[in-house]
């Protein structure tokens, strides 16, 4: 798989692509998550350091402070034995010097920023004492927990309401201008990285194919997966005639250093696009 993003102070990007281009795992390479199934190469750049090349106990004290991640199954990632209030509060007592009085007041706060009801009460509850909406937001409080300078959203707002979508996009949104925190989110939504993130990446089969300000993409799209992604939202700025998506959706183990995953998607890929790569 191949990618490169930039993140600078304040930006928030959208990662698109359909299941199985790599995003999840981009993010999961991001935290250091991928090492135990797979092998990251390249560079990782965080703060100039490298964060490929650190060893598992200095990552530890990255993730979940500096860098954090939204997990997009909430029921798989939180504890069923502890309370979401211990499981906020684990994050606090790793990577602050609150007292037990203050990461409690802070575990609290942080129930009510993500819009649970009566946080005090809840925060002896049980993951299975919520739905699967409040579950996900028990998840973005424990992210938001120790206001990190990088928020990694992998599709948070899965298990929501369509209403409620928009005030956890917003809410993640609102939070990384206060507190000077970029994102970088993943979705399948066109619609949603229009309208919440400044920049645009796309992924397919395993590869970063185009990225760059989301106006930008979306009124010239380059690649033909991006451009027929764009006419079906309705969200290309020029005039398009329909595209025919033909073929299968390419996977990574298809490609090869020097031919192009055009082919697979293309009903218009001229005969260079099998020896020559776009990204």
């Amino acid at each position: 798989m191949r990618s490169a993003l930039i993140s600078r102070p304040v930006k928030s990007w959208a990662l698109l692509g359909e299941s199985g281009s790599g995003k999840s795992i981009t993010l999961r390479s991001i935290m250091g998550l991928s090492r135990r199934y797979g092998e990251v190469t390249g560079r990782v750049m965080w703060q100039g350091e490298n964060l490929v090349a650190k060893p598992e106990r200095e990552l530890r004290k990255i993730r979940g402070k500096d860098i954090a991640m939204i997990f997009q199954e909430p029921m798989s990632s939180l504890n069923p034995l502890l309370t979401v209030g211990v499981q906020i509060i684990e994050n606090l007592v790793a990577h602050t010097t609150m007292d037990k009085k203050a990461r409690q007041a802070r575990a609290i706060e942080l129930l009510e920023l993500v819009g649970i009801p009566d946080a005090s009460r809840r925060l002896d509850d049980y993951p299975h004492q919520f739905s699967g909406g409040m579950r996900q937001r028990v998840m973005i409080a424990i992210a938001l927990a120790s206001d990190p300078k990088l928020l990694l959203a992998d599709e948070p707002t899965t298990a929501l309401d369509v209403t409620i979508q928009k005030q956890i996009l917003k809410l993640i949104l609102d939070l990384s201008k206060e507190l000077g925190m970029s994102v970088i989110l993943v979705t399948h939504d066109l619609g949603v990285a229009a309208q919440t993130c400044d920049r645009l990446a796309v992924m397919y089969g395993g590869k970063l194919v185009e990225k760059g300000e989301t106006r930008d993409v979306l009124r010239n799209p380059l690649h033909r997966y991006t451009l027929a992604v764009a006419i079906g939202a309705g969200k290309c700025g020029t005039t398009h005639a329909a595209v025919f998506v033909a073929g299968h959706a390419a996977q990574p183990n298809e490609s090869t250093k020097r031919m192009c995953l055009r082919p697979a998607l293309c009903a218009r890929a001229a005969r260079m696009c099998g020896t020559k790569t776009t990204a």
